[in-house]
């Protein structure tokens, strides 16, 4: 199977984030202050096709595509507050990769954590109060972060021997899933947000009709609004997203891509559609945008640029 990465980008192997209707420009609400809101259905994703990782929106019907990022440097990893006003992106710009911010509009990029280690994926809370992230240690490669926006208090959630990457809270936020090779492959991991033993979920899955067993790929996951994990899954032979309950039992195929390669996939807050990237038109050229009913139909091209990664749509699931 052919892996999920482009060359050469986000130099750690960032593992890392649409209801139907237009959604640009960006809605504004009913707020005193005029803050700037992104649409329910925007989506946000990060592109290599300035020649520079940068963060773009556009709508679920792939219109109004705006760049919101320019600075040198690697931006990437875009999530949307719970409140649709501000974007928590990483960023290269001061020379390691650090947690920033910006408004909806792309004003006001701010740094989010200052720190002397490697930190990127931000990933919100559903009460918008806290931001998970990766940080790279010394000894055990990727670890699982959380930040207390109101405080500023950082701690440590996990600590396995390898790398645990891509990580999501649950919709209660009670729960965190991520992707890591902590076994004899690529897993489905969960841990509880106050802390705890990680469990794996994917363990022993083999891809159908290999004897003696080929582990499967299991990683890239993200929740669904009703707290199914979603998921890419090499299991059935070729590339797929599919979902499972988050003991990990009751697995189902959403869409076979086959021998595409695909990355990312996470559900709009409706539950209706499955925004992600995948080469499926150009097998082995570059990956677009593409989102696809929760049943598996109405695939649909989103982008044509080329080279994009981490969609994820503004509502959040």
């Amino acid at each position: 199977m052919r892996m999920l990465w482009n060359k050469g980008r986000w130099s750690a192997g960032l593992a890392v984030m649409a209801l139907w209707c237009a959604a640009w420009p960006p809605t504004y609400g009913a707020v005193d202050d005029g803050d700037p809101q992104l649409g329910a259905n925007a989506i946000v994703f990060s592109s290599l096709r300035s020649g520079n990782d940068d963060i773009y929106v556009t709508s679920v019907g792939g219109g109004g595509e705006r760049r919101l990022t320019t600075a040198d440097g690697q931006d990437g990893a875009p999530a949307v507050s719970p409140d649709r006003r501000t974007v928590a992106f990483a960023s290269v710009r001061t020379g390691e990769m650090q947690l920033w911010a910006m408004d909806a509009d792309g004003e006001d990029q701010r740094q989010l954590l200052a720190s002397t280690s490697f930190d990127f994926h931000p990933a919100w809370s559903h009460d918008g109060g806290r931001i998970l992230f990766q940080r790279r240690s010394a000894t055990t490669g990727f670890d699982l972060w959380v930040l207390d926006l109101a405080s500023g208090a950082q701690h440590q959630l996990t600590s396995l021997p390898r790398n645990e990457v891509g990580a999501f809270f649950s919709p209660d936020d009670q729960w965190v899933v991520f992707g890591g090779n902590n076994g004899t492959g690529q897993d489905v991991w969960v841990v509880p947000a106050s802390g705890g033993g990680p469990v794996v979920l994917t363990a022993g899955v083999c891809i159908a009709g290999t004897d003696p067993c080929v582990p499967a790929f299991d990683g890239q996951p993200s929740w669904t609004p009703d707290g199914r994990i979603l998921f890419l899954s090499d299991r059935a032979g070729g590339i797929g997203i599919w979902t499972m309950a988050p003991d990990g039992s009751g697995a189902q195929e959403v869409v076979d891509l086959g021998g595409a390669s695909a990355a990312m996939p996470s559900m709009s807050a409706n539950g209706q559609r499955i925004v992600f990237t995948t080469d499926v038109e150009d097998l082995g050229g570059q990956r677009n945008v593409h989102t696809v009913r929760s049943d598996g139909s109405q695939l649909r091209r989103l982008t044509y640029a080329g080279d994009d990664l981490a969609p994820g749509f503004a509502s959040g699931s």
